[in-house]
C-alpha cells in the first residue's frame, strides 16, 4: 500500500470494549487550562454535565457512579444487591472544560479523573488517569496541586 494511503491510528480512541479508553497525555495547553481556569465545584453525579456522564460511563445509565459517601462496590466480591462500581468524590466545570473525579471499585480500588472539553454541541475527552498514591484529595485545589505535580497516570 503506498504510504499516502497508510491511516495514522486514531489519537483519541472514544469506545472500546464498551469502555473509555484512557488518555493518558494531558497537553501542556490542556493542563494549564485545568490548573488556573475558575471552576465551580459540585457534588452530586445529576450536576454534571448529562454528555460528560454518557461518555464516561460509556453509555450506561447515571446509576453507574454513586454520589459522594454513597454505598458503591469497593471490591471484586459481589453481595447483596448490585452497586455501582464508581463513586463521585466531587466534579468541576468550567466555561470551557469539566473534570470529574472519582473512586472506583474492583479487583483494583483506586481514584481516577477525567477532564473533557466543553465544544457545543460536543464534548471531548482530554484525558483520563489513575492516582499514583493512594487516598483521595478532599478538595480541587488539592486536586490540582497533585496534578502539578505528576501524581496520576
Amino acid at each position: 500500500m503506498p504510504a499516502s494511503h497508510h491511516r495514522q491510528p486514531a489519537r483519541r480512541q472514544s469506545v472500546r470494549n464498551n469502555k473509555p479508553t484512557p488518555i493518558t497525555t494531558l497537553s501542556e495547553a490542556d493542563k494549564q487550562h485545568l490548573l488556573n481556569d475558575k471552576f465551580t465545584v459540585v457534588n452530586k453525579v445529576l450536576d454534571i454535565p448529562g454528555p460528560v456522564l454518557g461518555r464516561l460511563l460509556g453509555g450506561k445509565s447515571m446509576d453507574a457512579m454513586a454520589d459522594p459517601g454513597q454505598p458503591f462496590q469497593e471490591t471484586d466480591v459481589v453481595m447483596g444487591r448490585p452497586l455501582p462500581f464508581r463513586r463521585l468524590i466531587f466534579a468541576a466545570r468550567s466555561k470551557n472544560y469539566c473534570l470529574v473525579y472519582f473512586e472506583h471499585g474492583g479487583i483494583a480500588y483506586g481514584t481516577a479523573v477525567a477532564l473533557y472539553r466543553l465544544s457545543d454541541p460536543n464534548v471531548v475527552p482530554v484525558w483520563h488517569a489513575r492516582m499514583r498514591e493512594s487516598g483521595p484529595s478532599k478538595t480541587l485545589s488539592s486536586l490540582q496541586s497533585e496534578i502539578s505535580k505528576g501524581l496520576y497516570f
